[in-house]
């Protein structure tokens, strides 16, 4: 090993001392280990150092250097009061050297110096230690009813009786009791300053529980300032002492830092050794993998490792494995979400209601039930200082978008008009007071009470923090805060060449006419920059339509260039995406979910001249289009069988089939009463229109696959 200039042969020095040879230790090789003993952070080396320095001493004269410097080396050597005694016997101590062993928190050396002393007939000094072993003892048992009072709640107690006994706490247990006691406030007034002093006191003992308090204190910036260095080092001290935990801690420390790999690397060196029995760090790998951070993202090895973290009673994962079972990401069983879902509420969270409710309006679900996704959201509201402030407010918002909806008795959305005007005369620092004004406008605009959604309101929700800072809705929020211009509109048609030349480069641009009861409303704020994007988009899709020709060619293909210029996401993918892909911004991003098509549907068939609305369901968004002087339903986004056409120009009868495409009754509908006959020769016909021969090439929606088998 090198330390410095020097090479120091550790291994060879063991040996030397195994065989007595002192003669061939280098003091100074010694001092150069007891400096690294000091700081060593290697709990092997660690080991190794201490071994062979308590071995050095003990042989060079020094036992009470060996003991001092190293408690390992008292176990290692089983050294106990009657072998110290035959070595104060045989070496033959002066008086001086004996006092300095006085000074040794060590039970068994003090009942070698009452025997050493009593030998000699120094009676009074014998009695002396007797008394030093006895209060050694009551530590021992101070330290142990200390905790049973701790267990019992009892703090009080705990604290007076650790106060009493400080003195003599040679292990740092009861500085560890005192810090913990200052720390919460439990049995005396919170003192973080103290709390910090007894667990400081308590690490120069050594003690691993008090250099773990420390790594909190500085991990989390609780009474001190937060100091990731300081917290980290405190951690792996506790570490190398034998607190397992702590590595835990380091690991979190990484991971909430955003350092994902080496937060990776050590919880997967904790689940090798298998020291803990909790399933903290299972439960963060399976958030890794979820996630995709310092990991390829892969929701088998999640599921798993939920599902370790879960039987080593981690109920953090709960909620995970009830997603994970109730979703296409990784086995499907929506039995067993279930189960774990009711298991959590068992357990006492009612946030797990959340879950259940959204299995119960999973229209893929052989589960679906609104009536019972109400009753979980009801749950949800009726319990709130039971629920986390996150679940709470988002709750607030599904469970009226249910009633939006037209599920529930008629009555309730008038009940939860009251309910909501309560919750905001109520509202505290965890109310989510944006979104409750923006219902209770949404609610009375369309009970009647108000003539017009308040546009302020909106405004105001956008001003929420995104925590994404790639999301647009920051740039938004920027504009909004800096007090950019705002350009309203009612239609698309307003935005000209000449207006958008006219107005501000930083203005923001409101499309009111796209708002409706079941949207939040700030979707529907553009900027400047984007709205130019857009417009060259939509003029692009415009310009290569023929209007002399039938409007159900005109209607084909416009959706065969929207799908031409904008992919489809997977509902499965929607956990992750973000606002652009629910408006006109997906012209831009070119990616779409179903809120995405249909604006961008809407938009067009409005600079087109033809008769359109945008249709809310739950859950889901589509448009409904005058072709012909006839009224169809119509959705782009959604996949079945041979592709987008299976949804398009139908009847309200084979739109509704399933329960996401049930129009919301605040949807502005008119009545369709028969559906489009071949779609699929409309199709092509079109695709023969604008591509010519090549149009197998321009086959978006893949339902064509059958014509080029037969043509080759």
């Amino acid at each position: 090993m090198r330390l410095g200039n020097r090479y120091i042969d550790i291994r060879q020095i063991l040996v030397n001392l195994k065989r007595r040879n002192t003669y061939f230790v280098s003091y100074d090789d010694i001092k150069e280990l007891e400096k690294l003993y000091i700081d060593c952070d290697d709990i092997k080396l660690y080991d190794l150092i201490a071994e062979i320095l308590g071995m050095y001493y003990a042989q060079t004269d020094n036992l009470i250097r060996a003991i001092s410097i190293s408690e390992l080396f008292v176990s290692h050597h089983k050294i106990y009061a009657s072998t110290l005694f035959d070595y104060f016997i045989e070496e033959k101590h002066s008086d001086n050297d004996i006092k300095k062993y006085e000074s040794l928190d060590y039970q068994f050396v003090h009942e070698a110096l009452i025997s050493y002393y009593y030998e000699y007939g120094q009676n009074i000094k014998a009695r002396e230690q007797a008394k030093k072993v006895k209060e050694l003892r009551n530590v021992d048992a101070t330290e142990n009813l200390c905790n049973a009072y701790l267990e019992a709640e009892e703090y009080d107690k705990a604290f007076e009786l650790a106060k009493k006994m400080y003195d003599y706490d040679y292990s740092g247990a009861l500085a560890n009791i005192l810090g913990f006691l200052y720390f919460y406030g439990y049995g005396v007034l919170e003192n973080k300053e103290l709390a910090l002093k007894y667990f400081e006191e308590g690490s120069l003992k050594n003690n691993s529980s008090c250099y773990y308090w420390l790594g909190y204190m500085y991990g989390n910036g609780d009474g001190v300032e937060k100091d990731d260095e300081k917290a980290i080092c405190f951690y792996e001290k506790a570490y190398n002492l034998g607190s397992d935990s702590a590595k835990e801690q380091i690991a979190l420390i990484y991971h909430n830092k955003g350092d994902y790999e080496k937060a990776f690397k050590i919880f997967s060196e904790i689940l090798k050794s298998d020291t803990l029995k909790d399933g903290e760090s299972c439960y963060y790998l399976g958030k890794m993998y979820f996630y995709g951070k310092g990991t390829k993202k892969d929701y088998i090895k999640a599921l798993k490792y939920f599902q370790e973290a879960y039987d080593k009673d981690c109920d953090w994962s709960i909620v995970y494995l009830g997603y994970l079972y109730s979703s296409n990401l990784a086995v499907k069983d929506v039995e067993k979400a279930i189960n774990y879902y009711n298991i959590g509420i068992e357990r006492g969270s009612f946030e797990f209601y959340r879950g259940l409710a959204h299995i119960y309006t999973d229209y893929t679900s052989d589960y679906l039930d609104f009536d019972k996704a109400l009753e979980c959201y009801k749950k949800i509201l009726d319990n709130r200082d039971e629920v986390n402030s996150d679940c709470f407010n988002a709750s607030v918002f599904e469970y009226f978008y249910l009633l939006a909806q037209g599920y529930g008795r008629e009555s309730d959305l008038e009940n939860y008009s009251a309910y909501i005007d309560k919750l905001i005369k109520e509202a505290d620092e965890d109310t989510d007071i944006s979104l409750l004004l923006l219902v209770k406008n949404k609610i009375d605009y369309h009970l009647g009470k108000v003539d017009k959604l308040d546009f302020n309101i909106i405004v105001n929700r956008a001003l929420l923090d995104y925590d994404d800072p790639n999301n647009r809705l920051n740039t938004i929020k920027e504009k909004l805060e800096s007090n950019s211009p705002i350009i309203i509109i009612d239609s698309i048609n307003e935005l000209t060449d000449e207006f958008m030349s006219s107005i501000p480069k930083n203005s923001l641009i409101f499309t009111r006419k796209y708002d409706s009861i079941e949207t939040f409303g700030c979707n529907d704020l553009y900027t400047y920059d984007e709205m130019v994007q857009i417009l060259s988009e939509l003029k692009d899709i415009v310009s290569s339509i023929d209007l002399n020709q039938s409007e159900e060619d005109i209607f084909m293909q416009v959706c065969i260039k929207v799908m031409e210029k904008v992919k489809r996401i997977e509902a499965t993918e929607l956990y992750k995406t973000v606002s652009e892909m629910h408006n006109l911004c997906s012209l831009i991003t070119k990616e779409a979910v179903c809120m995405g098509f249909s604006y961008i549907l809407y938009t067009v068939f409005e600079m087109l001249g033809m008769d359109c609305e945008l249709i809310n369901a739950f859950n889901h968004q589509f448009v409904q289009t005058k072709v012909n002087g006839k009224w169809y339903y119509s959705d782009m986004s959604f996949m079945i069988k041979k592709g987008s056409l299976d949804y398009c120009l139908r009847s309200y009868d084979d739109m509704c089939t399933d329960s996401i495409h049930i129009p919301s009754k605040f949807s502005n509908t008119h009545e369709a009463n028969e559906s489009y006959k071949n779609m699929t020769e409309l199709y092509k016909k079109n695709l023969i229109k604008l591509y010519g021969d090549s149009y197998l090439e321009h086959d978006y929606l893949n339902i064509l696959g059958y014509v080029k088998k037969k043509e080759i």
